[in-house]
């Protein structure tokens, strides 16, 4: 499990004039619709499964679960398969619990300095648009296209991001982050329910962890993050 990868999203810069530069205007307007759909869920819920690819081919087990999120910052990633955990996301503090293990891990996931993890994506907001310059992805469905997106500032983190939308629902159904290793996450997408009037409760620290502050660093695979 990367952290980092789930982590929720900071305001991105205002970048239009290199966004309409180098991307391509028909992929970055869908881009763009797809963000300012997701913007006007209040929260929702989805089934996800999460894999990782490393450069070599070689693929890491397969997680399955569902995801829960409500504005402003609050996540929870629901794992049940093939072992099942908890990771609770609350603004930029992060807390993970595996069934069978009385220990608890509170983490705290930084100040954030730019848009970060797969969240931030399906949080959605236009301004996460500026910076990223999307492109298509040739192949494939058109009715369900893979965009490319190319960060506009370097990152030790990911060399680019792949997003497939279904065109008409412009639904997110899958995330793929790309690190400069050439190592991919993948997150795909199904059954997306918005507007669920989902309960705080869904998304409180359970407080039974060992206490005190959370620990600074996260823990991460190193996925990058989109």
């Amino acid at each position: 499990m990367d952290l980092a990868a789930v982590a929720p999203a900071s305001q991105a810069a205002d970048d239009r004039p290199a966004v309409a530069e180098r991307s391509d205007p028909a992929a970055q307007s869908l881009f763009e619709q797809a963000l300012r759909r997701l913007s006007g869920y209040k929260d929702f819920q989805a089934r996800f499964v999460e894999s990782s690819e490393s450069r070599a081919g070689s693929a890491a087990a397969r997680e399955s679960g569902q995801v829960y999120f409500r504005r402003p910052g609050l996540w929870r990633w629901e794992y049940t398969d093939p072992e099942r955990k908890i990771v609770t996301i609350r603004g930029r503090e992060a807390e993970i619990a595996i069934e069978g293990d009385p220990q608890v891990s509170r983490y705290d996931l930084g100040s954030g300095d730019g848009p970060s993890g797969v969240g931030a994506l399906l949080a959605g907001g236009e301004a996460l648009s500026r910076s990223f310059a999307a492109f298509f992805e040739k192949g494939g469905d058109p009715q369900t296209p893979v965009l490319r997106l190319d960060p506009l500032t370097l990152s030790d983190d990911y060399e680019y991001v792949l997003l497939r939308v279904r065109r008409s629902d412009l639904a997110i159904l899958e995330v793929v982050i790309v690190d400069p290793g050439g190592n991919r996450l993948r997150f795909q997408f199904e059954d997306l329910r918005p507007d669920r009037g989902l309960s705080d409760a869904l998304f409180r620290f359970t407080g039974s962890g060992a206490g005190g502050p959370p620990s600074p660093a996260a823990p991460s695979s190193g996925s990058g993050r989109p």
